[in-house]
């Protein structure tokens, strides 16, 4: 049995044209799904959120030297508690399991008691932010990424490695 060279050239177009599709809606579009999420969340929430705590925490670093403090601007829109709650509210879908956890803990107590949980979900949003930024190829820092603690807090880095 003898093919026709039309066919079988048809035949070839056709397995390349489904092999082709295939790889591209079951390897490469997932790839980019990810990515797209993963910038999703650090445009959303994560940058935002270390915005506010880097700002809110050089507010607050000359009074108190033992751990991240917040200074919170009632006036101004973005160093405010009702803003970086809405924005956290809105943009939840983005939130990893402990950062929920964390902030469900946050929200749960009163007064000085916030402060030990406040002081966690601000490690952990500059942990997860300097995450993302490595995963996806942007620069971040290391030390950051480590510990949690902000750059302007460097004296704080070695209670945090002795478990502080």
């Amino acid at each position: 049995m003898k093919l026709d060279i039309g066919v079988l050239s048809g035949i070839i177009s056709v397995i390349v044209s489904i092999l082709t599709f295939v790889f591209l809606h079951f390897v490469i579009e997932p790839i980019k799904q990810k990515k797209q999420f993963k910038e999703d969340q650090l445009k959303n929430l994560y940058a935002p959120l270390y915005s506010m705590i880097m700002t809110m925490s050089k507010l607050g670093s000359e009074y108190r030297r033992d751990h991240i403090i917040h200074m919170y601007m009632e006036g101004d829109v973005m160093l405010n508690k009702k803003h970086r709650d809405e924005l956290i509210l809105a943009n939840m879908g983005y939130a990893s399991r402990e950062f929920i956890d964390i902030w469900t803990s946050y929200c749960k107590v009163l007064g000085e008691e916030k402060i030990p949980i406040l002081h966690e979900f601000s490690k952990l949003v500059i942990k997860e932010y300097n995450q993302l930024r490595k995963d996806l190829g942007y620069p971040f820092d290391d030390e950051e990424l480590e510990t949690g603690v902000p750059t302007h807090y460097k004296h704080l880095r070695t209670y945090i490695k002795e478990g502080y």
